[in-house]
């Protein structure tokens, strides 16, 4: 299973593919034809959006990941932690 983080990183290596793809999109644009050109300008309009939305979920992932870690180390020690605890008292 993978952890947020690393979900998050997927998102952001698709975000860069899609803004690799519009920036060779909006290099090609002079080569196509008017009715294409309209075409690939809403093409690359939906890669960008795509893009930020992508980036603003592995944001949001992250931003989970590390409010989860800041929860788990303000809890210092588990039902089992303390029973341990009570056991190595009572046998000293």
């Amino acid at each position: 299973m993978k952890s947020l983080s690393e979900i998050a990183l997927l998102y952001d290596d698709w975000a860069n593919a899609n803004e690799v793809s519009v920036e060779k999109i909006l290099v090609g644009l002079d080569s196509f034809a008017d009715d294409v050109r309209e075409h690939q300008r809403r093409r690359a309009d939906w890669l960008t959006a795509e893009a930020i939305a992508l980036r603003a979920k592995a944001l949001e992932l992250r931003t989970v990941e590390a409010t989860m870690v800041e929860q788990l180390h303000g809890v210092s020690t588990t039902p089992k932690d303390r029973s341990w605890t009570r056991v190595s008292v009572l046998n000293d």
